[in-house]
């Protein structure tokens, strides 16, 4: 009756018809509770009936209530709004998650697998790829650039109040500023009603864009050498999802009791450096006999089903903060710095996704093809601004970086390019410059805000007494990349507060939003020499042609080959995962750089052929 009262063309022949998605044409909270009671309501007479035709209802009930919420969120004008949505949009997608599955393993069938894929991929990084598909569609459409530009000054006053709500205790200044804030969003909601007004090929396209992802379109996107591994955690179980381009293998199992204690105590024995180094015996053996623990649960199955070179995991929850190239691909008896562990990185070629639909693109300056650096050492003004206690010296979250600017140095002997080292690494000279580069490289201090994920931020030198020396998530989220990669050689750049069905809210996510599809990020505080080291023979690699999963897989296994056991440590080299597409990338990319002496002897050759050409033409008798 709810439905028929609120939906003008819905007028269904029997009372356990459903209106189709066309149909959902009013935004109304009263419309979804009807969906979910249908949905409910159908389950529960499966429960009494054992006929699977309560059960097929239900779960379209459930898609057709997650196909409105997406509906529901794409009105929303601020990401806050749509994050503290997904809790409930969650709920719903794992309650059909687990109708599609018990009617997978009552009939068998395709058609439900690849449902209950859907389903999954609802929950991961929805916001970002709805966000990215605005972007794109905006400039396909032809808005104009003092509108987007205006959106995007309307987004920086948004980003900034947000940020000052959590800085100041202050009850005046508290009120002035969520009034401004209030304001600023009525401001970009105003924005986006005039785009939507006066492009509606924008309106309409906007609202027919939908979260789902279709099987056959992940298998027809991927290489013939990769296979994708997705999860979905649940509260008591988890679901893995195998596809290549011929595969497609899918399992849902009990989470293990003991799940969380084993994944912590593996995290911690390869992130928190004084376990690692005044315990190393200890923390070696948690490490040894979780990695393998992990493996098993993991991947030992999906594995099996697939014999492709590459993987493309797209974590769920805990799982976002864990290097599954480090799992042991069998149980090993001896320590943990030895050059044989069988490490999975040694048998196959690891990446990340933030989901496993493929996001939508910018248009890309086809001339931003050069490499940009920029490197801080660090001196006592700049590094003061960390405000953080004494820790271990060489990390990228503490104290001076003698390595950093050298890092810097090195990819720019090997490239070429523009770069910015310590007194001209300034917060003014990135913001000027990001948008100008094919590669943007940052080798800095990194600090992550657990409490507000706009915040998380990365240090550059103090330019002026009392200047803000950092480039915040905020900052990045309102810039429009045209890097097809970005390394962030800092601490902690691929983790952060977790946020329910969108993921880590790290400042790689920040770059994605940007626009940059391939980010090369760190999964805890890294040591600033090693991080040097391995990021030279990353970047040789990916001159050369590499892949970017494969460029930074080769580096790794080659600083293994060459360092002292006790640097060979997993702390100290594996937090760098690359994350997003990871084709190779174009010539274009890197110039041919040549040696002084190659330019002097072709300047010796030019001049010596006009001699010769000047003897041979003047007239004869000519001294």
């Amino acid at each position: 009756q709810t439905l028929i009262e609120l939906l003008p063309l819905f007028r269904p022949s029997n009372p356990n018809q459903l209106p189709v998605l066309d149909e959902l044409t009013a935004i109304s909270p009263w419309i979804l509770d009807a969906l979910l009671g249908h949905a409910k309501t159908r389950k529960a007479q499966y429960r009494f009936t054992n006929d699977p035709e309560n059960l097929k209802s239900a779960l379209s009930a459930y898609e057709l209530a997650i196909a409105y919420q997406n509906r529901i969120k794409l009105r929303f004008a601020d990401d806050l709004s749509k994050f503290q949505f997904n809790s409930y949009y969650n709920t719903t997608c794992e309650s059909a998650l687990q109708i599609a599955f018990e009617l997978y393993r009552m009939f068998q069938t395709p058609e439900y697998a690849a449902r209950a894929f859907s389903l999954s991929e609802q929950t991961k990084a929805v916001v970002l790829a709805e966000g990215l598909y605005k972007k794109q569609l905006k400039q396909v459409v032809g808005v104009p650039k003092e509108l987007l530009e205006a959106e995007r000054t309307a987004e920086v006053k948004i980003a900034n109040f947000e940020m000052q709500l959590s800085e100041t205790e202050d009850q005046e200044q508290l009120i002035l500023i969520k009034d401004s804030l209030f304001a600023a969003r009525r401001e970009k909601e105003a924005l986006e009603y005039r785009v939507k007004t006066n492009f509606p090929a924008y309106a309409d396209a906007l609202y027919s864009w939908q979260a789902t992802t279709k099987l056959e379109d992940v298998q027809n996107d991927l290489p013939e050498d990769a296979a994708l591994i997705t999860y979905f955690l649940g509260d008591h179980s988890f679901c893995t999802f195998l596809i290549a381009s011929d595969t497609f293998w899918m399992q849902e199992k009990p989470l293990p009791e003991e799940f969380i204690t084993v994944l912590a105590d593996f995290h911690h024995s390869i992130s928190d450096w004084q376990y690692a180094n005044d315990s190393s015996a200890v923390s070696g053996n948690v490490f040894l006999k979780n990695s393998h623990v992990l493996y098993q649960w993991l991947l030992q199955e999906p594995l099996a089903f697939t014999p492709a070179k590459r993987l493309f995991i797209v974590p769920d929850g805990r799982l976002g903060s864990m290097p599954f190239e480090l799992l042991l691909t069998q149980a090993y008896q001896g320590s943990w710095i030895d050059r044989d562990v069988p490490f999975l990185l040694k048998e196959r070629t690891v990446s990340y996704r933030f989901s496993a639909r493929k996001n939508a693109q910018f248009n890309k300056n086809e001339g931003a093809y050069g490499w940009g650096g920029f490197g801080l050492e660090g001196d006592d003004a700049t590094l003061s601004a960390l405000n953080q206690p004494a820790g271990y010296t060489g990390l990228r979250n503490l104290g001076p970086l003698p390595f950093a600017d050298d890092e810097v140095l090195a990819v720019h002997n090997l490239l070429g390019g523009a770069f910015w080292l310590n007194q001209e690494a300034t917060r003014e000279n990135f913001v000027q410059n990001a948008e100008k580069f094919g590669i943007l490289h940052l080798a800095t201090h990194g600090v992550v805000d657990e409490q507000n994920a706009l915040r998380t931020r990365l240090l550059f030198h103090q330019s002026s007494t009392g200047a803000d020396p950092f480039v915040y998530a905020a900052d990045l989220y309102n810039l429009q990349l045209t890097a097809g990669l970005s390394v962030l050689s800092a601490c902690g750049s691929g983790t952060g507060s977790w946020q329910k069905g969108e993921g880590v809210m790290s400042l790689a996510r920040a770059f994605a939003f940007a626009g940059c599809p391939s980010i090369v990020m760190s999964l805890w505080n890294i040591s600033d020499q090693s991080t040097s080291d391995l990021m030279v023979d990353f970047y040789k690699h990916l001159k050369a042609g590499v892949e970017k999963d494969e460029a930074l897989r080769l580096a790794k296994l080659e600083y293994l080959k060459r360092v002292s056991p006790e640097y060979a440590k997993p702390i100290y080299w594996a937090a760098f995962v690359p994350i997003g597409e990871m084709d190779a990338l174009p010539s274009a990319y890197f110039p041919v750089t040549r040696p002084w002496w190659w330019y002097g002897g072709l300047i010796g050759l030019s001049v010596f052929v006009l001699w010769v050409l000047y003897r041979c033409l003047k007239p004869s008798g000519t001294p």
